[in-house]
């Protein structure tokens, strides 16, 4: 009877491996098609930066003028605009 029982253990374990993995399977394939589904609200939904000039020419300055111009710009997109460093060229 010993022998039997252990036989039948030994059955059960590999089809519950089995369907552990039939699972995961599913489990993945619901996850890629979520993320499919997401994915373009999240991929447009982003903020936009547009310049009125992106260059200016300030001519000949003096090595001890001093210049200064104002670059306007505006947030086209549809999410907060952040600025979080600015870099002088």
């Amino acid at each position: 009877m010993l022998k039997r029982v252990q036989h039948d253990i030994h059955q059960i374990i590999p089809l519950f491996f089995f369907e552990i993995d039939v699972v995961i399977y599913f489990m993945k394939k619901v996850f890629l098609l979520a993320f499919l589904f997401f994915f373009p609200a999240i991929a447009y939904s982003q903020p936009s930066i547009t310049f009125d000039a992106e260059n200016y020419d300030f001519g000949t300055v003096a090595p001890s003028g001093t210049i200064e111009h104002t670059f306007d710009f505006s947030n086209t997109g549809d999410e907060e605009l952040v600025i979080e460093k600015l870099v002088p060229s």
